[in-house]
C-alpha cells in the first residue's frame, strides 16, 4: 500500500505540474473530459488482463492497482477512452494535445510493439521528474496513446524498472479489439 501512496503522489505531482505550466490546454482537456457520456465498460481492460489488480472505475478511465508486492509487477495502470464523434475529431484531439496526453514524456521510437487497428500509436517514458521520483521504489513509467475508430485511448503505466514497452503489447492489442467489436 505504501508503494501505491507514494505512486499517486507522484502521479498527481506530474499532473499538476503539468497543468500548472499549460494551465490552458489542461483546462481544455478537463472540459472534454467532462463533456463525455457515458463510455461504456466493455472498451476497457479487465481482470483478464490485469491479474492481482484492483480497479477505481470512472467514466472516461479505470485506475488498476497492485494486490501483488512480492515479485515484479504492474504497479498501476491508468486506462483512458474518451469518445468523439468520428475518427477525424478524435485524431484532432490525439493531436493537438499529444504533449499534455503523452504527459510529456520522451517518445520511445525504437520499440517492437506491432499493431493493426489503431492511427498514430505512441509510446513514451515518464518524465525524468516522475522518472527520477518512481526509479528509487524499482519502477518506470510508459504511455501508450492512440486512436481507434473515434476513441482516443490512453494507458499510462508505472511498472518494474526492468520492463520494456514491448511487455503491454497484449493490453493494446486487447483495448483495439474491445473498441473495435
Amino acid at each position: 500500500m505504501k508503494h501505491i501512496s507514494i505512486l499517486i503522489a507522484v502521479f498527481l505531482f506530474a499532473i499538476s505540474n503539468t497543468y500548472g505550466q499549460f494551465s490552458q490546454e489542461g483546462t481544455e482537456i478537463l472540459k472534454i473530459v467532462r463533456s463525455q457520456d457515458s463510455i461504456p465498460r466493455s472498451i476497457f481492460l479487465d481482470s483478464t488482463l490485469l491479474k492481482n489488480m484492483d480497479v477505481k472505475a470512472m467514466n472516461t478511465r479505470q485506475i488498476w492497482f497492485s494486490m501483488d508486492k512480492t515479485k515484479k509487477h504492474l504497479e498501476t495502470l491508468f486506462d483512458i477512452r474518451l469518445k468523439f464523434v468520428n475518427n477525424q475529431a478524435a485524431m484532432e484531439f490525439h493531436r493537438k494535445y499529444l504533449g499534455a496526453n503523452s504527459e510529456y514524456g520522451s517518445e520511445i521510437k525504437n520499440h517492437k510493439i506491432t499493431y493493426k487497428g489503431a492511427n498514430d500509436f505512441k509510446v513514451f517514458n515518464g518524465t525524468k521528474l516522475v522518472n527520477d521520483m518512481v526509479e528509487p521504489y524499482g519502477f518506470k513509467m510508459f504511455c501508450y496513446i492512440f486512436v481507434v475508430d473515434n476513441y482516443f485511448a490512453k494507458i499510462y503505466i508505472t511498472c518494474d524498472k526492468s520492463y520494456k514497452p514491448e511487455k503491454f503489447q497484449n493490453l493494446v492489442t486487447d483495448i483495439i479489439k474491445r473498441i473495435k467489436n
